[in-house]
């Protein structure tokens, strides 16, 4: 009996589990026609990734169509055979989450037993599905300029958002977002916002959907992230950043105007160390990546009775006050753990 329920719990959590968790793969489908326009049964489709362990495969039926599904995000190179055909391929398909990339294949028949390879260029647009928002991959991501080298950052930048960390997309509250890591719902279950930050070299891709979602955002009144992490490949590869910052590099200076006490030097320094490392274990069988980042920051904060609060002496009568409590002036410094 206690086994039963055990297996009735396991299967409920993990069907509401994958109820609540995004769409990552993608699809390639389409169709193989020769020149005349007649569909061509019976032609093997083979399309292989740099994020996708070892190659796919798929056949066209009677009428000419193909079908590939769960394929990672990233770029693809698709090839078409048939005997009595040339060979047709193109290269740098892109297939983003939960998108559909369509191709049309036109086979040309080989003369004089000469097979020769074609290679065509790739549709750039999902047909199949209107989505408002922007995919950005991680060499995007690198060149692009933000505020900081966190998501949230990217995620402010794009159009229909306003605000930065916990933004506003299309209108809506900045609690009316959702964020998935690799498919699972990380959005922070009490402020119902992010909830967590990450290795920002890490990052594959990075999808940002503020219109036209799919069910699976249901829960999504305004917009929703996908970060789709790195998962390795068939060659070694290793990436370190090192990001450094202090006092020289800052605008805000301490101001005696505010209350600032200019004799309390800044300390501010800001120091991050990140490390990726990916490649293979087995051949197109198995792949690692592991990623690890440390943050240390120090800064010097001023404050007074009216930026902290801090209560004046109360009157005891009419005819003789207690001076107010002179202004508290200080510094404190901070140093988070990594």
């Amino acid at each position: 009996m206690v086994s039963r329920t055990l297996a009735v719990l396991f299967t409920t959590f993990a069907l509401l589990s994958e109820a609540q968790a995004a769409d990552l793969a993608g699809q390639i489908r389409g169709r193989v026609l020769d020149t005349d326009g007649t569909a061509v049964p019976g032609t093997l489709l083979t399309v292989t990734s740099p994020t996708m362990i070892g190659p796919r495969q798929a056949e066209t039926n009677d009428e000419g169509e193909f079908l590939l599904t769960q394929l990672p995000t990233g770029m693809y190179r698709v090839e078409a055979v048939k005997p009595g055909f040339n060979t047709w391929a193109t290269e740098g398909l892109r297939v983003s989450p939960g998108g559909t990339t369509t191709l049309t294949v036109t086979l040309s028949i080989a003369e004089g037993g000469e097979v020769i390879v074609i290679t065509d260029t790739p549709p750039v647009v999902d047909v199949e599905k209107v989505r408002g928002g922007v995919n950005l991959t991680a060499a995007q991501l690198r060149d692009l300029p933000t505020a900081g080298r966190d998501y949230q950052s990217v995620v402010a930048v794009t159009p229909g958002v306003v605000g930065s960390g916990n933004a506003n997309m299309r209108g809506g509250m900045d609690s009316a977002n959702q964020f998935y890591l690799d498919g699972v719902n990380i959005t922070d279950p009490v402020t119902n916002t992010f909830s967590m930050n990450m290795n920002y070299d890490a990052i594959q891709e990075l999808q940002v959907i503020t219109g036209g979602m799919d069910a699976e955002y249901g829960r999504s009144l305004g917009g929703a992230v996908n970060i789709i992490t790195k998962s390795g490949g068939n060659e070694v590869e290793v990436l370190g950043s090192v990001f450094y910052s202090d006092e020289n590099f800052e605008l805000y200076k301490p101001d005696p105007a505010r209350g600032d006490d200019p004799t309390i030097p800044s300390n501010y320094s800001s120091q991050q160390y990140a490390l990726n490392v990916g490649g293979p274990i087995i051949q197109d069988k198995l792949w690692y990546f592991v990623s690890g980042q440390a943050d240390i920051y120090r800064d010097t904060l001023f404050f007074d009775n009216d930026v902290i609060g801090r209560p004046r002496a109360p009157t005891r009568s009419p005819a003789t006050r207690c001076p107010r409590s002179p202004p508290a002036t200080g510094a404190r410094t901070t140093s988070p753990a990594s």
